[in-house]
């Protein structure tokens, strides 16, 4: 179990992405049309994939369907922070423990820096926290979760080079630097709160403390 929780850090897969989409705006000498396209797909694959699958698994019982597994690889695809178990178990744990030393991810107690990479604290997870998780799809799916993306990455690689550089590399990147950002700024005082200085770069997920609020029977899950 808790081996699960350790591999919440895709490290491999976050430098490449940020190196990938640094070298394909060079390589096409950082004309305005991908710079464009490039944002816009952050924007609109962090809306379709990650904001909702976060709600979805993690503040909901999980009822098996097999379109919902085909959505986790994309969601593992197109956000690549952490697999749908792992991500699930801390964030559960960080709305049943907010800034208190029990929470992965509070910068008043690990530090900012920690938080905005992702160097979060293991977690003993109670199995009955992520009971609805066990279903051997998504187990799969996280256990293999780096070679199912590079695989992701090859097959986008070669319908169209660019589907890679100008689609998947910037919604990773920017769900990495969002994800940062709001769980550090939402925190920083030590108490969850909104964020509306980066409502403009963030228009899903600013308003964290109304999150909290909203699903303050996350604790509940993890008892």
């Amino acid at each position: 179990m808790r081996k699960l929780v350790q591999a919440h850090r895709n490290k491999s897969i976050i430098i490449f992405h940020h190196i990938t989409l640094i070298y394909g705006l060079s390589l096409y000498n950082f004309e305005w049309p991908y710079v464009l396209i490039s944002i816009a797909s952050a924007y609109i694959c962090f809306a379709i994939f990650g904001h909702p699958a976060h709600h979805l698994i993690s503040h909901r019982t999980f009822k098996p369907a097999w379109w919902k597994y085909v959505y986790l690889y994309f969601v593992n695809t197109f956000t690549a922070v952490g697999g749908a178990f792992n991500f699930t178990v801390l964030h559960r744990h960080h709305h049943k423990y907010y800034d208190t030393d029990k929470d992965p991810h509070s910068p008043t107690q690990i530090g900012w820096w920690k938080v905005y990479l992702l160097l979060w604290k293991n977690t003993k997870p109670n199995p009955v926290a992520c009971r609805d998780l066990y279903h051997k799809p998504i187990l799969f799916l996280h256990k293999h979760q780096v070679k199912l993306h590079f695989l992701s990455i090859i097959i986008f690689y070669l319908i169209d080079h660019r589907l890679v550089f100008f689609i998947l590399s910037p919604s990773i990147v920017y769900t990495f630097h969002v994800n940062g950002l709001v769980n550090w700024l939402g925190h920083r005082d030590g108490v969850p709160r909104n964020i509306p200085e980066i409502a403009w770069l963030t228009p899903l997920s600013w308003n964290h403390g109304n999150h909290h609020e909203q699903f303050e029977h996350i604790a509940k899950i993890v008892d």
